[in-house]
C-alpha cells in the first residue's frame, strides 16, 4: 500500500510541484520544496516536498535534485538553482498514456475477438480503421441471422439482420436477406430495403430486382411490379422475356394501359418489343378481338422466344385454343423446351383434350428426373386441374432421390396449391406433411392452403398467403393469379 501510495503522489507532484517550482521563478519567491528555515544551500537543505512520502527515495523520480547525504535526503542545488523538470514530466506522462492505450487497446481487441468480431489489432488501435469495428461487428450479426434463419427462429434473424444493416448498411448480404425476411410481415420495410440495395449495388441489382419481382407477385403488388418491370427493361439490354412477361401481366392485373404506353417509350426497345407492348394496350383498353384476330398470323422466322410465346398465349387466353395449337405445332423448336412443354399442356387444357393432355403427362414424368418439371406440371393443373394427373405426378415426385430434401420445397408447394385448388383435401394433408421434411419448417401458414381455396366468405386475400411460400415457382404463382375470384 505504501508504494501506492507514492505512486498516486508520483502523478500528482509532476504537475503540481512543477507548476509551484515555475510560478516561484517567475516572480523570484524561494522555492516552494526547500525548507523556509534551512539556509538554502546545497546538500545542507530540506527538501518537503518528500517528507509526506513513504520512501523519499521514490521522489527523485520526480525531482532529481534530491540526493543521499550523511545527514539524510537533501536538495543537491542551492534555492536559486532550484528548478522544474517538466521534459521529465511530460515523458511520464506520455509514457502512461501510451500505457493506458496499448492496455486498453489490447484489452478491446481481446474482448472484441473473444465474442466473435472477426478484427484485426490495427482496426482497434487506430482510429482512422475503426470503422472496420462496425463492419466485422456487421458480418458477425449478418452471420448469426443468416443461421438463425436456416434454423426457422425468424424473430432472432430479424433482430440480428437489422443490427447488421445499421452497423454496415453497405452489407448486401445482411440487407438482401431482410427484405426478403421481411416481405411476408412488413412488406413497405421490404421494398424500402429492396430500392436501397438498387441504388447502392447496382452490380447486384439483377439479383436485387429478381428477388424483389418474385415478393411482389407473390403479394400481388401488381403497380409495384409494373414499375419495376419497366426499369428493369430499361436497364438491361437486350431486354429479358421475364420483365416483359411481368410487365404484361401486372397491365392485365391492373386493367391499366398507362404502364405500357410508359414502357414503350423506353429507347433502344427492339421492334418486335415495342409492337407487342402495342398490341397488349390495345388489349387491355378493351379491343382484345383486333389484337387476337391480328396475332392469328404467324411471326417473322426472325422473331424472338417471347413474342411468340406471348403470341400463343394471349390465343389461349382469348379462346383460340384452335388457332394457338396450329402456332405452336409449326414453331415447333423455334420456342425453348420448357415453353413449348408449358403452352402444349396449357392448350390441351383449354381444349378439354383430356387423354393427349394424360399422355404428355406420363411421358414427360417417365423422361425428366429433376424438380423444375413436377412444378411447371403443377402451374398447369392450377390452371386446368385433374385429380388423376395429380396423383401421377405427386407419387412419380415421391419416388425420386431427392424428393425429401430442401431441393423438393418447390416443387412440392406447387402441387400442394394444385391439390387445394383441385379440392382433393387427401392430397392437400398428405403434400403438407412431406413439404414441412422438406423444409424442416413448421410452415404454419401451410395449415390455411385448403381453406384459402375452398372457404368462401372471409378466407385471407391470396396476396397474404402466397408470400409465406417464397419458395413458390414464378409460374405457378402466375397460374394462381390467373384463377377467377370465387
Amino acid at each position: 500500500m505504501d508504494a501506492l501510495g507514492d505512486f498516486f503522489r508520483f502523478w500528482w507532484e509532476l504537475l503540481a510541484l512543477n507548476a509551484r517550482k515555475s510560478l516561484a521563478r517567475a516572480r523570484g519567491l524561494r522555492p516552494p520544496c526547500q525548507a523556509p528555515g534551512d539556509s538554502g544551500r546545497a546538500r545542507e537543505t530540506v527538501c518537503e516536498a518528500c517528507l509526506q512520502w513513504n520512501k523519499a527515495a521514490r521522489f527523485r523520480r520526480v525531482c532529481p535534485l534530491l540526493v543521499r547525504t550523511p545527514a539524510g535526503w537533501r536538495c543537491s542545488v542551492d534555492a536559486a538553482a532550484v528548478r522544474p523538470f517538466w521534459a521529465r514530466a511530460a515523458a511520464a506522462y506520455a509514457l502512461l498514456a501510451a500505457g493506458l492505450f496499448l492496455g486498453g487497446t489490447l484489452a478491446a481487441f481481446g474482448g472484441l475477438s473473444a465474442v466473435g468480431f472477426r478484427v484485426s489489432y490495427l482496426d482497434v488501435a487506430w482510429p482512422p480503421a475503426w470503422k472496420n469495428i462496425d463492419r466485422a461487428r456487421a458480418v458477425f450479426y449478418a452471420e448469426r441471422g443468416l443461421a438463425a434463419l436456416a434454423a426457422g427462429r425468424i424473430n432472432e434473424a430479424g433482430i440480428a439482420l437489422g443490427l447488421a444493416t445499421t452497423l454496415d448498411p453497405g452489407n448486401y448480404g445482411a440487407g438482401f436477406a431482410l427484405a426478403q425476411l421481411w416481405q411476408a410481415g412488413q412488406p413497405a420495410l421490404s421494398d424500402r430495403t429492396y430500392r436501397r440495395l438498387l441504388a447502392t449495388h447496382p452490380t447486384q441489382s439483377a439479383a436485387t430486382a429478381r428477388a424483389w419481382a418474385q415478393a411482389l407477385l407473390l403479394r400481388g403488388d401488381f403497380r409495384e411490379l409494373a414499375e419495376l418491370a419497366t426499369a428493369r427493361l430499361g436497364a438491361e439490354a437486350p431486354e429479358t422475356a421475364s420483365w416483359l412477361h411481368a410487365l404484361v401481366f401486372s397491365a392485365r392485373r391492373l386493367g391499366e394501359t398507362a404502364p405500357l404506353r410508359a414502357a414503350r417509350a423506353i429507347p433502344g426497345l427492339a421492334p418486335e418489343t415495342r409492337a407487342l407492348l402495342a398490341h397488349e394496350e390495345t388489349s387491355v383498353g378493351g379491343d382484345g378481338d383486333a389484337v387476337r384476330r391480328a396475332l392469328t398470323v404467324p411471326l417473322e422466322e426472325t422473331a424472338g422466344d417471347y413474342p411468340r410465346y406471348h403470341q400463343i398465349e394471349f390465343l389461349i387466353a382469348q379462346g383460340d385454343a384452335a388457332r394457338a395449337a396450329e402456332l405452336l405445332a409449326l414453331y415447333g423448336a423455334k420456342l425453348p423446351a420448357n415453353e413449348r412443354v408449358a403452352l402444349t399442356l396449357r392448350t390441351l387444357g383449354a381444349l378439354g383434350a383430356g387423354e393427349r393432355r394424360a399422355a404428355e403427362f406420363s411421358a414427360l414424368l417417365a423422361h425428366n428426373p429433376g424438380p423444375a418439371l413436377p412444378a411447371l406440371l403443377a402451374a398447369e393443373l392450377v390452371r386446368y386441374p385433374d385429380p388423376a394427373l395429380l396423383r401421377l405426378t405427386t407419387a412419380t415426385l415421391a419416388a425420386r432421390p431427392w424428393a425429401t430434401t430442401p431441393e423438393a420445397a418447390a416443387p412440392l408447394a406447387a402441387l400442394l396449391c394444385a391439390a387445394a385448388a383441385a379440392g382433393d383435401l387427401t392430397m392437400v394433408a398428405e403434400l403438407r406433411t412431406r413439404l414441412r421434411g422438406a423444409t424442416g419448417g413448421r410452415l404454419e401458414v401451410l395449415d390455411r392452403i385448403g381453406d384459402f381455396f375452398h372457404a368462401g366468405r372471409g378466407a385471407p386475400a391470396l396476396g397474404h398467403l402466397l408470400p409465406s411460400l417464397p419458395m413458390l415457382p414464378p409460374k405457378t404463382v402466375y397460374a394462381l393469379h390467373e384463377r377467377p375470384a370465387r
